[in-house]
């Protein structure tokens, strides 16, 4: 790239631009980068002349000539990367050996930089591959996962009560089914919510329902873990604008959470109150909390406090963000090791109460 100091020389600069990617204007010959900064108090002659061809061709006047010149290697973890050119005309002093050492020291900074763009352009692209591959092959597994789902809800009608080992073996593919088939869904919504393709459908909701009817969806699975529900309601709290179906995947999720970490015995906790112009909703558990290093990464994607857990794909709390985000509320964490978690989020109130 070149650019002039002086604006009003910016169509000048893309055209000498176009002649330096010809290899017709340069100090070195073509692909040749320095190792060290050179500082050139006169031109070569044979540089000169070719710039004062180029210079005619472009129609530049003499007094744009460049007489003095700096070449400073951009250099980063010991890798040459590429050469920055400094140029002054006739008419302004020629460089110096200072300006020469500035020049080193923002090329450092120069090349640091210009890696870790490429570093950072290298990452995404890897992502936007490994997304697109699960993607295609959460979207191939659907159909097969409900023809097994349907194959083992028929084979259950079929057996006979009295054979207890086959429908034992049958609940163990239902369960991995369900867990796979959660897994697809947690992919392709984490892939919708990425890509701002969410789909909402905001209606008024009673607060006080939605809480009630995620406890009731979730009190088979809390009773199966032997954790006691326990609701904690403001009176007469108002309607919410919400997706029902979203915000009892909001739910789910964090009611999942509670039951995967918190021991036997003790209670997971559903709360609503008003807050200003929102409501505010809570699940909090008392298992064994989150350490405070881990606290702030709890929401990134494929994120897990237990990297040898294998239960999910790190993903959920990912997708209650992206969800809660998209109806404009806030979600956030509290917590602390050994006192469990409270997981809260805030959807935006309107007028009518119920």
């Amino acid at each position: 790239r070149v650019a002039c100091r002086d604006g009003n020389d910016g169509t000048l600069a893309e055209e000498i631009a176009a002649l330096v990617d010809e290899g017709r204007v340069g100090l070195l010959p073509p692909g040749t980068l320095p190792r060290e900064p050179l500082l050139f108090s006169e031109l070569p002659e044979d540089f000169s002349a070719r710039f004062a061809r180029a210079a005619h061709a472009l129609r530049a006047g003499d007094e744009l000539r460049p007489q003095t010149a700096m070449l400073v290697p951009l250099v980063v973890h010991g890798r040459l990367i590429g050469a920055w050119s400094f140029f002054r005309s006739g008419r302004e002093p020629p460089y110096e050996p200072r300006e020469l050492d500035l020049a080193r020291e923002i090329a450092q900074r120069l090349a640091l930089a210009l890696d870790n763009a490429r570093l950072y352009q290298t990452a995404r692209e890897a992502v936007r591959a490994r997304d697109e591959v699960l993607s295609t092959v959460a979207h191939d597994l659907r159909n097969p996962l409900s023809a097994i789902s349907v194959s083992v809800h028929a084979l259950k009608t079929r057996i006979p009560p009295e054979a207890k080992r086959e429908h034992r073996a049958l609940e163990a593919v239902s369960r991995g089914v369900e867990r796979v088939t959660q897994l697809v869904s947690d992919l392709l919504d984490e892939r919708t919510i990425e890509s701002g393709r969410l789909s909402i459908e905001f209606q008024t909701c009673s607060a006080e329902v939605l809480v009630r009817h995620a406890a009731e969806a979730n009190r088979v699975r809390l009773e199966g873990a032997s954790l006691p529900l326990e609701l904690e309601l403001e009176p007469n709290l108002p309607r919410v604008l919400a997706d029902a179906n979203r915000i009892a995947q909001v739910f789910d999720n964090l009611i999942g959470n509670a039951i995967k970490f918190t021991p036997r015995g003790r209670a997971v906790r559903l709360g609503a109150a008003r807050s200003g112009g929102f409501v505010h909703f809570w699940v909090a558990d008392e298992g064994n909390g989150i350490l405070p290093e881990d606290l702030p990464h709890i929401f990134d994607r494929y994120w897990k406090v237990h990297r040898a857990d294998r239960r999910g794909a790190g993903l959920g709390l990912s997708i209650c963000k992206g969800i809660v985000e998209a109806h404009g509320g806030k979600i956030w964490a509290e917590s602390a090791p050994e006192h469990g978690s409270t997981f809260h989020f805030t959807l935006l109130a309107t007028e009518a109460g119920g």
